[in-house]
């Protein structure tokens, strides 16, 4: 099942996965940061992303103070 919202920096493929932790890939989730491989044939890039957890909020639009 692919990710929505994130995109391969690649290719630019929204079919991106999270990938499997390994490595010093435990250490850098600490902070949030957690790895994703793009499934586009050709590209298969690894690459880091914040998950929403650890995403800055979103003001919303309809709130009104």
């Amino acid at each position: 099942m692919a990710i929505s919202g994130h995109l391969c920096p690649g290719c630019g493929s929204r079919d991106v996965y999270r990938s499997r932790r390994r490595g010093l890939d435990k250490a850098i989730s600490i902070i949030g940061l957690y790895p994703f491989l793009c499934e586009e044939f050709g590209c298969k890039k690894r690459f880091y992303r914040r998950t929403r957890r650890f995403a800055k909020p979103v003001p919303s639009p309809w709130k009104t103070e």
